[in-house]
């Protein structure tokens, strides 16, 4: 059976969530028929990674509230005629599943990866979405999300329509989980090996709450001369290098803009620290889980539900440095208590990457009603 073709809409190349999960699956999937449309028009650190895969990209200048931008976009859909529109941008997907929809597209699905707004709910912003969020509802022909908790914030009635809205897990191989040894990884990023390391991989972003973490990583550095703090993520050095410097802790907190082999810094951490204030479905946290890293969360509702039960109880106020602190605190003075926070065989089940990939790869092959007229 041929393979649809596919436009998969993605903000750039940078790595991130959408942009990391979207390369597993075409991985997995395969890149026969697909095109991934990079609508800020610029590539970034996944870019040489999609190209070994060999996947088509576009580069093109695609803005939701830019009209001038949805005329090329709309000449594009018309030009190569794709059967299946994917949108990755939640409630921003509108314009671009409006657009499909009067050029023919015949399939296409909005997905959700945050659980609530990331911009400032001023009433503007909160009227767009608005309309947004509606035009969705009339132009999409399926809406998935990686976790309940974004379809209870976005589509609320979601539950009653289960022919239309999916929750797809995200993925992670196995084989993803690195195999060589803490010490091996320490040695890679200059760290003692006697030392209690905390870490964090995130991009510089309000949802990722680094103020926190920084606050959490200098009290327990100044405390504790053998704890170190890892943090990774675009912009993370630009952002945090000052309060570091002037903490006088630039040999205890070491901050990284991008490290290519994720699953390698794991092994070299003795517990990872996650207090996002918002999030979709965390490959960061999902990551940690699978390489059976015990975790300290946040206790928001995308988080709770994607670790098991029996640590749900040890989650935190994502932005109570004092919590944490104590928290963090008696894990390093007693890491015996620490066992019970990994749960790589739990993680390894539940985000088994065929099984989730597969879900999502059944919503990628026309439905009869969709083959043969526009939904």
């Amino acid at each position: 059976m041929k393979k649809p073709e596919i436009l998969f809409l993605i903000t750039s190349l940078q790595s991130g969530g959408i942009e990391n999960y979207l390369l597993r699956f075409l991985q997995f999937y395969g890149v026969e028929g697909c095109t991934c449309f990079c609508a800020l028009n610029i590539g970034g650190a996944l870019e040489e990674k999609y190209r070994r895969l060999g996947v088509n990209l576009v580069f093109q200048r695609f803005s939701y509230v830019n009209p001038f931008t949805w005329i090329p976009f709309m000449t594009y859909l018309q030009r190569h005629k794709p059967d299946i529109i994917c949108d990755f941008r939640g409630d921003f997907a509108a314009v671009a599943l409006t657009i499909a929809r009067l050029c023919g597209v015949r399939y296409r699905i909005c997905w959700y990866r945050h659980s609530s707004h990331l911009f400032t709910p001023h009433w503007w912003n909160l009227a767009y979405s608005f309309v947004c969020n509606r035009l969705i509802r009339w132009n999409g022909c399926r809406i998935l999300s990686n976790s309940e908790a974004a379809l209870d914030f976005y589509h609320p009635y979601w539950r009653k329509r289960p022919g239309r809205f999916r929750v797809i897990r995200n993925g992670i191989s196995k084989d993803w989980v690195w195999k060589g040894t803490r010490e091996e990884s320490r040695d890679a990023l200059h760290l003692p090996q006697e030392a209690f390391v905390i870490g964090h991989t995130g991009n510089f972003r309000p949802p990722k709450n680094h103020k926190t973490i920084l606050a959490v990583a200098i009290e327990l550095c100044r405390r504790h001369s053998r704890i170190h703090f890892v943090l990774c993520g675009k912009n993370v050095p630009e952002n945090c290098a000052s309060a570091v410097e002037q903490a006088g802790l630039t040999g205890q907190i070491h901050l990284f803009s991008h490290i290519p082999d994720v699953n390698r810094m794991l092994k070299a951490l003795d517990i990872f620290y996650f207090p996002s204030v918002t999030e979709g479905q965390p490959n960061a946290l999902i990551e940690a889980m699978v390489s059976n890293i015990p975790v300290c969360s946040s206790n928001i509702a995308a988080i709770g539900e994607c670790v098991p039960a029996e640590i749900r109880p040890d989650l935190l106020p994502p932005q109570d440095v004092d919590a944490a602190v104590k928290y963090l605190e008696e894990c390093c003075l007693h890491p015996e208590k620490m066992d019970r926070l990994r749960c790589g065989e739990w993680a390894a089940r539940a985000y088994d990457a065929e099984k989730c990939f597969l879900q999502f790869q059944e919503e990628l092959f026309l439905p009869e009603e969709a083959s043969s007229k526009i939904c």
